[in-house]
């Protein structure tokens, strides 16, 4: 069965270059045509990414702003952006108790099931092994969370 890749050689003929382009899109090497048909001619030059200079004239937009903000507006600022970074933080760990909780039941169902075949205890390893894959990268989000935010800082916009 041939993949995207090596279908059109599995059809007929394909040059190595046409089969050398495709790979490269598979691989990340041209990240700009991700989205495209294999097929899609790949252009002579790309353009530019706007992305970080568009995120480079926010800040110092960001910047001209605060620095024209008097001492008790960026105090009031911080403390609002304090109040704003607890509630979120209050609002993450209400989250991830619950997904934990959810995981854990799912986790004791199927420990608690029993494989009506004998062939059937590979399926409940796997199903096992998904659910643990998962809860490992739940712990490093728990402990993230455990951290409450400082009080005192201005944050960065998230434009």
């Amino acid at each position: 069965m041939p993949t995207g890749y090596t279908s059109k050689l599995y059809d007929g003929e394909q040059s190595f270059e046409e089969f050398f382009w495709g790979c490269a899109r598979g691989i990340g090497l041209l990240v700009m045509m991700r989205d495209e048909p294999l097929d899609e001619p790949i252009p002579e030059k790309f353009d530019a990414s706007t992305h970080c200079r568009e995120r480079a004239d926010s800040y110092r937009r960001e910047l001209a702003a605060i620095k024209k903000m008097t001492a008790k507006q960026c105090a009031e600022r911080v403390e609002r952006e304090y109040e704003e970074a607890l509630a979120e933080h209050v609002k993450d760990i209400a989250t991830l108790a619950k997904r934990t909780l959810r995981f854990q039941r799912m986790r004791e169902r199927v420990e608690a099931w029993q494989p009506p075949l004998p062939d059937y205890a590979q399926f409940k390893k796997f199903m096992l092994g998904q659910l643990d894959t998962e809860t490992a990268h739940l712990v490093p989000e728990i402990r993230r969370s455990s951290e409450p935010p400082r009080r005192g800082k201005m944050r960065r916009s998230r434009a």
